[in-house]
C-alpha cells in the first residue's frame, strides 16, 4: 500500500518555531499497512532531527530514550518489526505530547536559554541586532579576528575617520533540486543511498552510524545533481539518514524522501548573515592607515552539523583587495532563533569583500574623495603580504583594474555619468568598482581511478561530486589528454563513497581531481607504452587508440590505475606542495565594473553594463569557465539586490519568505543589459593545476560592483535633497531591494511638484 506520509516538519525548526502538529508532504512509502508507514514516518521524523543537530522529542524528556535503546539494538535483540511499529507509534506520541507540553509550558513562563548568557528573556531572535542586543552568544566573549600593527594609536591621530555599521543579509541556496534521498538495501546486506549531495563519503557515515552498521556496509552514491552552492555540503544528511531509517523499518525496501521547496528553505538554513561594526582611518589623499571594529556572524539556532562556528575565518577575507597597514577587529558568533546557517557559494570571501567595500564608501564620502580614487591608492600589489600571512605572489590584481577601466573608457563613462545625474532630478545613474582577491587552499587528496576497455571505452571514477560546474567535463578531458584517445571515448561515473573521501566544494574540487585523474591515466599510460612500441613496429606505423587498447587487453595489460593528487610536481602539469608561508595555495584576482540607472521615483533600478576581467590563470576550459563567472556574478547580483530572507518573530522564528511568491531570486529581466567577461590574458599561475585558476566562487564577488554603484545613484539623488547631510555614507546594505532604495533615497513628497500637465508652460 502506497501511503503519503505528512511528517511534522517542526523538530528541524528552533524550539520557539516549532507549531505542533503542522506537517509537509515529503515521502511515499511503500509498506504492508498504514500503521507500519505511519509508525516509519515517526522515526523517520526522529532521525531527521537527530541527524540535524537540534534536539528531538525524544531529546525533549523520554524515559525509553534515557535507557539508550537504539534502532541497531533492537534488531540485535531479535524483537519483531512488527512489535517495534507498535512500541515507535506509541512512544513517538507519548514523547510527542510531552515536547509539546514542555514547550507550551515554557512559553506561558515566558521563558527560553539565550547563547551563553543564561538568562530569562520573552525575546525570540531572528536578527543580528536583536541577537547583538541580547548577549547571545555562542563564546562567552569575543575572539580577535586581525590584529596588525597599533590600530588604535594610528585612529586616535588620523586626520579621517568614518565610523560606522555594515550589514549584509542571509541568501537561500535555491538549487533547482531540492534535497533528496533514495534508500534500500542492495540484497547482500549493506544499503543503498543515491542522494543529492556535495559529500557522499558523510553520507555514508552518518547512515551507517544511525543504523548502527559499519561504514563499509552503506555506500552513498551521487548522480549529476541539479545544483548546491554549498547546501548540500552538511544538510544533505537529514533526508539520506531519514530514508535509510524509513528503509530499515520497512526490511529494505526502496523509500525516496525529497522536500518540497517551502521546506526546504524553512529547515536548512541559508548564507550567513554579517554586521560589522567599524571604525577606520585614513589620509587626506585616501590612503587607508587603520581599521578596527567588532564583526558579528549570524549562525543560527546551533552549529553547522557539528562544526563549532567560527567568526575567525572572516581573518583571511575582511581586507578585500586592499592593503591597510593596521588592523584591530574582533568578532562573535551569535546564536538566534532562526536555523543553523552554513556555507553558500563564496562563503567567507564574499562577506569580507561587502564589509569592506562599505569601509571603503564610507571613507570617501568622509574624505570628499571619489570611492574609485581611494580604491585604486590601496590596492594590493606583487610581494604585499596580508594581515592573515598571504604573501602575494603573481599579483594580478592591479593589471585587473586597469583592464576593466580601460573596456569601460571609465573615466569618460564618470564625466558622462556625472552630465546626466546634473538633468535629471530623480533618474540617476552610477559607476562603481569592485577589486577582489580570492585565497584558494591546496587541492590535494581527492582519489580517481581510471580504467581502460578492450573496445578503447575509458570509465573515470572520481571524488567530484557535478552539480552543474563542468567538474566531469574536466576530468573527461585529463583522461583523453594523457591516454590519447577521443573525448567521446570517456565516461565518467557517479560518484561513490566507495572512493570518494572529500566534500566537493571550493572551487578546488576540478583542479584537485583533474591531478588525479592525471596520475591515474599516467599510471594506465606507462603500462601500456611496452605494448604501444612493439604493435607500432609490428604495424610500420602509430597504432590507433582501439588497436592500442585491444592488444593490452589481449596482453594481459593492468589497464586500471588508482590516483590521489598529494602535491606531487610535474611543469606546467602539477604545482607540487603549498606554499609554506601563506595560508593558501595562491590567490584569484579579478576586478568588475557595474554601471546602474536608478529611478528614485519608482525605486526600481537596473544594470545597464557590467564588465568583468578575471585572472583564470591558462584555463582548464574556457567555455566551461565563462558559464561559471556569468553564474556567479548572477547569483551575487540577485543576493545584493532581490533577495531577502524574513522571518517571522511573532510565529518562533519561522521564515516567511519561502518560495519564490516571497523571495525572490533574480530572473533574465534582472540580468545587465550588457554583461562582458574577459580573461586576463598572459596570465600564469605556477601553483594551478595545468597553470589554471579556480573559477566558481570568485566572480561573484565582482557582484559587489553593482551595490557600490546603486550607492553612487543613490547618493546623486541625496545630493538633490537640501535637507539632508554631506559626506556621510549613503545608508544603503545589501540586499538592496525596491523598499530599502526608497528608505536610502529619503525623498522629501513636500518638494514633489503635483502641477497640471507639463504642457500647460509650453
Amino acid at each position: 500500500v502506497g501511503v503519503p506520509l505528512l511528517l511534522p516538519e517542526y523538530l528541524l525548526l528552533p524550539p520557539k518555531a516549532r507549531v505542533p502538529h503542522a506537517g509537509c508532504r515529503v515521502a511515499l512509502c511503500v509498506a504492508e499497512t498504514r500503521e507500519v508507514a505511519e509508525a516509519a514516518a515517526k522515526l523517520v521524523v526522529t532521525s531527521l532531527a537527530n541527524a540535524s543537530g537540534v534536539r528531538s522529542e525524544m531529546e525533549a524528556g523520554s524515559t525509553n530514550t534515557q535507557k539508550g535503546t537504539s534502532l541497531g539494538e533492537q534488531s540485535e535483540q531479535g524483537t519483531q518489526r512488527s512489535v517495534h511499529a507498535q512500541k515507535a507509534k506509541k512512544a513517538c506520541a507519548d514523547e510527542s505530547e510531552s515536547a509539546i507540553k514542555s514547550e507550551r509550558a515554557m512559553e506561558s513562563k515566558g521563558e527560553t536559554t539565550v547563547g551563553n548568557t543564561n538568562e530569562s528573556t520573552s525575546a525570540v531572535l531572528v536578527d543580528i541586532d536583536a541577537a547583538v542586543a541580547a548577549g547571545s552568544w555562542f563564546d562567552s566573549k569575543a575572539v580577535p579576528i586581525l590584529h596588525k600593527g597599533n590600530a588604535h594609536a594610528v585612529l586616535a591621530s588620523a586626520p579621517i575617520v568614518a565610523k560606522g555599521s555594515a550589514y549584509v543579509g542571509g541568501q537561500y541556496h535555491f538549487y533547482m533540486e531540492t534535497q533528496t534521498a533514495t534508500a534500500s538495501q542492495d540484497g547482500e546486506g549493506g544499503w543503498q543511498v543515491h542522494c543529492s549531495a556535495q559529500g557522499p563519503s558523510l553520507i555514508a557515515k552518518s547512515v551507517a552510524k544511525a543504523l548502527k552498521v559499519d561504514i563499509s556496509r552503506v555506500e552513498a552514491k551521487v548522480p549529476r545533481m541539479g545544483g548546491a552552492y554549498g547546501g548540500k555540503a552538511t544538510r544533505a544528511v537529514p533526508t539520506a539518514v531519514g530514508a535509510a531509517v524509513a528503509s530499515w523499518f520497512l526490511k529494505g525496501a526502496a523509500v525516496s524522501v525529497a522536500l518540497e521547496i517551502g521546506a526546504n528553505m524553512a529547515m536548512l538554513g541559508a548564507r550567513r548573515p554579517y554586521r560589522f561594526d567599524y571604525e577606520a582611518a585614513a589620509a587626506v589623499d585616501g590612503s587607508l592607515l587603520a581599521v578596527t571594529g567588532k564583526v558579528y556572524m549570524m549562525q543560527g539556532s546551533h552549529a553547522d552539523m557539528g562544526g563549532w562556528p567560527d567568526v575567525r575565518e572572516l581573518a583571511v577575507a575582511l581586507d578585500g583587495g586592499y592593503n591597510v597597514p593596521h588592523w584591530a577587529v574582533e568578532g562573535a558568533a551569535l546564536r538566534a532563533d532562526v536555523p543553523a546557517n552554513t556555507w553558500c557559494r563564496g562563503p567567507t570571501f564574499l562577506p569580507g569583500q561587502l564589509l569592506m567595500e562599505a569601509v571603503i564608501e564610507h571613507i570617501s564620502s568622509a574624505a570628499g574623495l571619489s570611492a574609485d580614487t581611494v580604491r585604486t591608492r590601496n590596492l594590493y600589489t606583487e610581494g604585499d603580504v596580508t594581515p592573515s600571512g598571504g604573501v602575494l605572489l603573481n599579483c594580478s590584481l592591479t593589471r585587473c583594474v586597469a583592464e576593466a577601466k580601460q573596456r569601460v573608457g571609465f573615466e569618460q563613462l564618470s564625466a558622462a555619468i556625472a552630465a546626466c545625474n546634473g538633468q535629471s532630478r530623480y533618474v540617476k545613474e552610477g559607476l562603481a568598482l569592485a577589486p577582489f582577491k580570492y585565497g584558494m587552499a591546496a587541492a590535494t587528496g581527492h582519489r580517481a581511478m581510471v580504467s581502460v576497455g578492450a573496445d578503447g571505452s575509458v570509465r573515470v571514477w572520481q571524488s567530484g561530486c557535478e552539480s552543474g560546474q563542468g567538474l566531469y567535463v574536466k576530468q573527461a578531458q585529463a583522461a583523453a589528454a594523457v591516454l590519447g584517445c577521443e573525448l567521446r571515448q570517456v565516461s565518467i561515473e557517479s560518484t561513490s563513497s566507495r572512493l570518494s573521501n572529500r566534500i566537493t566544494g571550493g572551487s578546488t574540487t576540478s583542479e584537485s581531481n583533474v591531478a588525479s585523474v592525471t596520475l591515474a591515466a599516467e599510471t594506465v599510460s606507462a603500462r601500456m607504452a611496452p605494448v604501444k612500441a612493439e604493435l607500432a613496429t609490428q604495424l610500420g606505423r602509430a597504432p590507433s587508440w582501439v588497436e592500442l587498447s585491444s592488444a593490452c587487453a589481449a596482453a594481459d595489460v593492468d589497464s586500471a590505475a588508482l590516483g590521489c593528487f598529494a602535491g606531487e610536481s610535474q611543469s606546467g602539469v602539477l604545482p607540487g606542495p603549498p606554499p609554506s608561508n601563506s595560508p593558501f595555495e595562491y590567490y584569484a584576482y579579478g576586478c568588475a565594473v557595474a554601471h546602474v540607472r536608478y529611478d528614485a521615483l519608482l525605486a526600481e533600478m537596473i544594470v545597464l553594463r557590467a564588465e568583468l576581467v578575471t585572472d583564470q590563470g591558462t584555463s582548464l576550459n574556457p567555455a566551461i569557465d565563462l558559464g561559471q563567472v556569468h553564474g556567479a556574478f548572477a547569483m551575487g547580483l540577485g543576493y545584493l539586490t532581490t533577495e531577502r530572507m524574513e522571518w517571522d518573530a511573532q510565529r518562533g522564528g519561522q521564515l516567511r519568505s519561502t518560495g519564490t511568491w516571497e523571495y525572490k531570486p533574480p530572473s533574465a529581466a534582472d540580468m545587465p543589459v550588457a554583461l562582458n567577461v574577459s580573461f586576463l590574458k598572459g596570465a600564469s599561475n605556477p601553483k594551478g593545476v595545468y597553470g589554471s585558476k579556480a573559477v566558481g566562487e570568485p566572480a561573484i564577488l565582482g557582484s559587489a560592483a553593482v551595490l557600490s554603484a546603486l550607492r553612487h545613484a543613490v547618493a546623486a539623488v541625496r545630493a538633490d535633497e537640501p535637507a539632508l547631510p554631506r559626506q556621510v555614507r549613503v545608508p544603503l546594505d545589501a540586499p538592496a531591494t525596491p523598499d530599502a532604495l526608497s528608505a536610502a533615497s529619503a525623498l522629501d513628497w513636500r518638494r514633489f511638484d503635483f502641477g497640471s500637465s507639463p504642457h500647460q508652460h509650453e
